[in-house]
């Protein structure tokens, strides 16, 4: 029941790790005129969805399984996301993530991650910060998984509807029609090693990487 509680909390809107100042892309193909009607916003948000747990995913797996591996893993991920936008973005909730953590939790293995990823002075990207920190809280490696891929799918559906792309009951509606298909990445992700870290969007990838040249932009990635 604990654990049950603690997923939740990680999973709310209001856990202050800023991943609702990204949209995955989701603004630069939207500018782009790759998002223009429900049928293609379902397309990129199964893409996006794909991508995140065949390229970053295996890093969630990783660091989970060694935990005390985690610079080496953050560094190779940092080589990994070639792609400055996406980055950029995966350094930055990386470390508002594992800010958060370390104050709201009173874990000795939290303190310790902090303290190692610091004296380190590696980038602290998304992916191999959640596998450590949900190793430190209790979390099991396909539930960890699981959250980490619904917090993908969340932040997908949320950008949707702040971009005008489609309507909160609409997006809720298709939030609940890809939780089937983001399920079934959960086992392949959990079992992934870091040799099968593999972008699956190239187009998506390069779509987000002109963020940064958008004429007007809500997002930082």
């Amino acid at each position: 029941m604990g654990n049950d509680w603690l997923v939740f909390q990680l999973a709310d809107s209001a856990f202050p790790a800023g991943a609702f100042a990204h949209s995955g892309g989701m603004e630069a193909a939207f500018h782009h005129q790759w998002l223009n009607d429900p049928e293609s916003l379902e397309a990129v948000i199964r893409a996006q969805l794909h991508a995140t747990a065949h390229l970053v995913a295996p890093f969630v797996s990783a660091a989970h399984r060694q935990p005390d591996q985690t610079p080496a893993y953050d560094e190779l991920c940092d080589a990994t996301l070639s792609n400055h936008v996406a980055n950029r973005a995966s350094r930055a909730q990386g470390q508002a993530f594992l800010l958060a953590a370390s104050r709201i939790f009173a874990n000795p293995c939290l303190s310790t991650l902090a303290a190692k990823l610091r004296s380190s002075q590696s980038p602290r990207h998304f992916a191999p910060i959640f596998g450590a920190i949900t190793q430190c809280l209790g979390v099991e490696l396909e539930r960890a998984i699981m959250l980490f891929l619904f917090l993908n799918l969340r932040g997908l559906i949320s950008a949707a509807v702040r971009l005008g792309i489609d309507g909160p009951i609409s997006a809720q509606a298709l939030q609940s029609r890809l939780s089937p298909f983001a399920a079934a990445l959960v086992a392949p992700a959990a079992r992934s090693s870091l040799d099968d870290a593999a972008q699956t969007a190239p187009m998506l990838d390069l779509l987000q990487g002109t963020q940064d040249r958008l004429y007007s932009r809500l997002f930082q990635s």
